[in-house]
C-alpha cells in the first residue's frame, strides 16, 4: 500500500490536493440533515423551474407539502408532469414579485437560468447555456 502522504505529493504535483472524507459532512449529507431535523411541513419555491429542487426534497425523506412556483410555460408543463402523481405537490404558474403586473421573461437556452431580467454580457461570456433563446409575457 502506498502511503497517503505520497499520494498527497503526487497530486499535488499535478494541481490536486487530496483530503479525507467525511460523509456527515457532505453537502448532501448537510441537506438531508436540515430536512430531517428542521421539522419543516411545507416548503415553497419559488423559480421552480421543472421542479428538481422538490425531487431532491423528496429523496431527503421530506413528506410535506411542497408549493412550485414557476412562470415559465414550457418549464410549468413538464413541472406539472413531474408533481402530478403526489398529492403533498402543487404547482403554480406566475412569477414572484411586489405588484400584480405582466412582466417579460426572457427565456434562456437552459431553462433553469430563465429570468425577469436581461442577461448580461458577463453572465454570458462564462455560462453560454444562458443564451436568450425565446420570449414570453407572464403574470407577476
Amino acid at each position: 500500500m502506498i502511503p497517503s502522504f505520497l499520494l498527497k505529493r503526487l497530486f499535488r504535483q499535478f494541481g490536486y490536493d487530496v483530503v479525507g472524507f467525511d460523509p456527515r459532512f457532505s453537502l448532501a449529507a448537510r441537506k438531508q440533515s436540515l430536512i430531517r431535523f428542521a421539522e419543516f411541513d411545507t416548503f415553497v419555491d419559488v423559480g421552480a423551474n421543472i421542479g428538481q429542487f422538490a425531487c431532491l426534497l423528496r429523496k431527503y425523506g421530506f413528506q410535506g407539502k411542497i408549493h412550485s412556483i414557476e412562470p415559465g410555460s414550457n418549464a410549468f408543463a413538464k413541472l406539472v408532469r413531474n408533481c402530478e402523481n403526489d398529492p403533498n405537490w402543487f404547482a403554480y404558474q406566475f412569477a414572484c414579485g411586489c405588484s400584480q403586473e405582466q412582466r417579460e421573461l426572457f427565456i434562456s437556452e437552459n431553462s433553469h437560468s430563465s429570468s425577469l431580467l436581461p442577461n448580461s454580457r458577463l453572465n454570458l461570456k462564462y455560462h453560454p447555456d444562458t443564451k436568450i433563446i425565446d420570449r414570453e409575457v407572464v403574470d407577476i
